[in-house]
């Protein structure tokens, strides 16, 4: 009975990840909810890209960002601080190494990027390239 009720529950899932991508509600929270680490929000304001991403216990040395194209990736290592000696009851955060690659929408001047790193929070800001914002033609 099991099975069944599990099966049919997915199948719900679906059906309703399925209505609401219809109504234009695709949800977004699922990476998070999955346990993919770090959890970034990429969000674009006045030409420039901001992508604050969690990163609790990381510290900043133990961080590598790269800008590559259109792409950003965010790797380092949350390392774990337990005591080898320690009995453990529960260990539900994650440690080790972590790569994320992400898509931007479109080219940014890496040059101009900036990154900071505050109470476990990273924001990076990524300004527009040049050659990607739009230019104003003229009519003679």
């Amino acid at each position: 009975m099991y099975g069944l009720s599990r099966t049919l529950n997915t199948i719900l899932n679906i059906q309703n990840a399925l209505e609401r991508a219809m109504d234009g509600r695709v949800d977004h929270s699922s990476t998070y909810q999955s346990g993919v680490f770090p959890p970034v929000n990429i969000l674009e304001k006045d030409e420039v890209l901001h992508v604050i991403c969690e990163l609790p216990g990381v510290r900043s040395e133990d961080l590598d960002l790269e800008i590559k194209g259109r792409h950003l990736r965010i790797h380092g290592e949350r390392k774990n601080n337990i005591d080898e000696h320690a009995s453990i009851h529960r260990l539900e955060r994650s440690n080790g190494a972590f790569d994320r690659t992400f898509g931007l929408p479109y080219e940014v001047d890496s040059n101009q990027a900036k990154a900071s790193f505050t109470d476990g929070l990273l924001t990076i800001e990524l300004p527009k390239a040049e050659a990607e914002k739009a230019k104003r033609i003229s009519i003679n």
